[in-house]
């Protein structure tokens, strides 16, 4: 976490952890025993038992599924999540881990306790079925057809998109060689589809998946695949905080919002790259310097970067 903030990272979104370990870590940032971003958790992530995701909790049918969403809420989750899909194609169609009424059940229960619900899902039958149910957030959506590009521009929902997952490849070494094999098979599709989510008109947000302290990375990938640099930035800030539900208090300077504000080396407008040059952070309206330069930034320095642009993120 401490890394996230040091890149920029005022709030982090963590999609699931084994035994809670993320709403420990949120209430020990909360009361300042630990430093970091302020997180938005949601405890256990939940698959069907033959179904992705290895931090995940697996829970067959829908009143197992409507149990763990329950057990989630009552041990501080702030949103739901389910994985729906494998993460990347093996055959032409793309199969759906749960049933429809699975996945009903799981955005039934979130919005009844007035918290989000986000789905894992990368096409297939399963992106219809989570927006027929009303879900709030497709996660990845690397192999998104045209007609689902349609339905999430008709539903509305927020996408997000990361990247590096598929093109880093210092992540894929840590995989079996088989799975990188097959992720490296899919990276053109997957760019592809990403972009045409993207010039199609589809709302999106952009995050790191499980590498951290390297957003700005995941952002020039965005510009790539073709977002404009603007783009790029609102969806790591504005639509961030609306997917996180907080887009009341953060995610764009206004008066009345927290003081999330990053200074830069550059204008990100001109050179997304520029966000990877991060001077200065202030989250939750305290200066945070990165320790590799807070013995040699002088206050004048410091003063310096607040006159750089300011960016909200999340």
């Amino acid at each position: 976490m401490d890394t996230d903030l040091k890149a920029g990272v005022t709030t982090l979104r963590c999609l699931g952890d084994r035994n809670f370990l993320d709403i420990v870590c949120k209430r020990a940032v909360e009361s300042g025993r630990m430093v970091g971003p302020r997180l938005v958790v949601a405890g256990r992530s939940i698959r069907s038992t033959h179904g992705h995701g290895f931090l995940a909790s697996p829970f067959d049918g829908p009143e197992e599924v409507r149990r763990a969403v329950r057990e989630n809420i009552k041990a501080g989750a702030d949103v739901i999540k389910i994985l729906t899909t494998v993460t990347v194609r093996g055959s032409e169609e793309i199969h759906s881990d749960y049933s429809k009424e699975e996945i009903f059940v799981a955005v039934e229960e979130a919005h009844r306790a007035g918290i989000r619900c986000t789905a894992h899902c990368i096409g297939g039958i399963a992106v219809q079925w989570c927006l027929e149910a009303g879900m709030d957030s497709i996660e990845h959506g690397y192999f998104l057809s045209d007609r689902e590009i349609d339905l999430l521009i008709k539903h509305d929902p927020m996408a997000y998109f990361d990247s590096e997952s598929l093109f880093a490849e210092d992540r894929l070494q840590a995989l079996p060689v088989e799975a990188a094999e097959s992720v490296r098979r899919s990276r053109e599709e997957a760019a592809e589809r990403m972009g045409a989510a993207i010039k199609g008109g589809v709302k999106f947000v952009v995050g790191s998946d499980a590498i951290h302290g390297r957003l700005g990375q995941e952002m020039e990938y965005l510009v790539k695949l073709g977002a404009s640099e603007n783009q790029a930035i609102i969806a790591a800030t504005r639509n961030a905080a609306r997917v996180c539900g907080l887009e009341q208090d953060i995610g764009t300077l206004e008066p009345g919002k927290i003081a999330d504000i990053i200074a830069v080396e550059g204008n990100p407008i001109r050179d997304i790259g520029a966000l990877k040059k991060v001077r200065a952070v202030i989250c939750r309206e305290s200066f945070v310097i990165p320790i590799e330069s807070a013995e040699r930034t002088s206050l004048a320095e410091k003063e310096r970067c607040i006159g750089l642009m300011p960016r909200c993120d999340v």
